[in-house]
């Protein structure tokens, strides 16, 4: 008899925590389903005095990656969050996240929100006010061609007080350097030209290395540890030939070097 009593108070129990269980309101009732944020981004550079357009950076489609931080009401929200692109049409390349669950979403609380962007995504980037950048001394490239642009360039984008409504972002993106685009032709042939060099006076930064970029702002700092260098160079993929036919061929600068006499070297054959 002692045996069935506590089998019955047992069960009894079992059937109380069931009932309170059942009675218990779903946390997740009457929440607001997560709105995702979508990214679209254009990289336009300039001519130089000119609202002409000198070109348009594209990215590759599942290749090139954007990193974002965000702030609500000022405080920082979410960071390094990456997106990739995903289409592009009329310059403008849509980006989206590449899981679900990485994806950035919109406090239903805050009314507006702050985004900051840079590219390319680095896992390592953590503080949005210190992203390191630099404009390499010795670049790459092909004549008529600024696709090795994209491999040392760096761009940035801020979009403040978005509204929490689940629109795409449309990000402006900058670069903290300039690109110098020359176009060289000569009335005599000079074949197996291998290395193009821009020289500025002794004491002017062409080209850095140690940078870091704040994105709320778009200022760079140098390192005071690292010598800055007063030329860039354009170390050719394949010796070219310049002739009559003016060939283009671009490096990226400090932009500070804007409206200074710099000089042009050539190196070609053994000279």
């Amino acid at each position: 008899m002692l045996i069935h009593m506590k089998k019955t108070r047992l069960l009894l129990f079992l059937l109380a925590t069931a009932l309170l269980a059942s009675c218990q309101k779903d946390p997740t009732e009457g929440s607001p389903t997560p709105v995702k944020a979508e990214f679209r981004g254009t990289a336009v550079f300039q001519a130089s005095d000119s609202s002409q357009e000198a070109f348009s950076l594209m990215w590759e489609p599942d290749v090139d990656r954007i990193g974002l931080f965000t702030l609500t009401d000022g405080r920082p929200d979410q960071s390094n969050v990456y997106y990739a692109a995903f289409s592009s049409a009329a310059g403008t390349t849509e980006f989206v996240s590449p899981s679900p669950l990485k994806s950035i979403e919109w406090d239903p609380n805050a009314a507006t929100c702050d985004i900051y962007a840079y590219y390319p995504y680095r896992l390592s980037h953590s503080d949005m006010k210190a992203i390191p950048v630099a404009i390499p001394a010795r670049q790459n490239g092909r004549p008529d061609s600024n696709a090795s642009i994209k491999k040392s360039v760096t761009l940035y984008a801020a979009a403040q007080k978005v509204p929490s409504s689940g629109d795409p972002v449309e990000l402006d993106f900058s670069s903290p350097a300039g690109i110098v685009e020359l176009q060289l032709s000569s009335s005599v042939p000079i074949t197996g030209v291998q290395t193009i060099r821009l020289r500025a006076d002794a004491g002017v930064t062409l080209a850095y290395d140690g940078g870091t970029l704040d994105l709320t702002n778009g200022a760079v700092t140098l390192d005071p540890q690292i010598k800055p260098s007063n030329s860039v160079e354009l170390a050719l993929d394949e010796p070219a030939m310049i002739y009559r036919t003016p060939v283009s061929f671009y490096l990226l600068v400090n932009p500070t070097a804007g409206g200074l006499t710099l000089d042009l070297e050539l190196d070609y054959g053994s000279d």
